[in-house]
Order: structure tokens, then sequence, then C-alpha cells
């Protein structure tokens, strides 16, 4: 996915930051789509790949790393997932 889009989709939809609060929505099958940067830990990525595939959730890898996509947000922290 391109960076333009990304930011075309935090201008536009409710987006939900963050592993904890990403993965009780997706339990609650709450969000359509979940974002990952590339850098993202091995088991937050496992555990969220699980809960998609379970509850038919799109999971879309992105080639940015945590640090780039917490800025891509305007936030000060690095951001693993995010969902929408």
């Amino acid at each position: 996915m391109s960076i333009e889009k990304l930011k075309k989709i935090l201008k536009e939809k409710e987006v939900t930051v963050g592993t904890n609060e990403t993965l009780r929505k997706v339990k609650g099958g709450k969000v359509s789509t979940v974002f990952i940067a590339k850098d993202c830990k091995p088991l937050v990525r496992k555990q969220m790949e699980h809960y998609a595939k379970l509850k038919a959730v799109e999971l879309l890898g992105l080639d940015v790393t945590a640090a780039e996509l917490g800025t891509i947000c305007k936030k000060q922290y690095p951001v693993s997932i995010l969902s929408y």
C-alpha cells in the first residue's frame, strides 16, 4: 500500500492506533482492515494474523518502520499496528 493511500485513510476514517486496542477491536469484529509496520515484533504479528484470520479481517503489511508509521500518523511515538 502506498503512503498516499494510508494518509488518505488517516484523514477520512476513524483509525485505532496501537496493538492492544486493535487486538481488542479485531476480537470484537469492529474493524475491517489492520495495518502492520515491517518491524513489528514477530509474536505480535503472529497473534494479529491469527485473530485476523479467525474474524476475516484484512491484514496489510506496510513497507515502513514503526517510527515512520508513527510520524505518518502524527504521533510522537512508534506505531506498529493501526486499524480501521
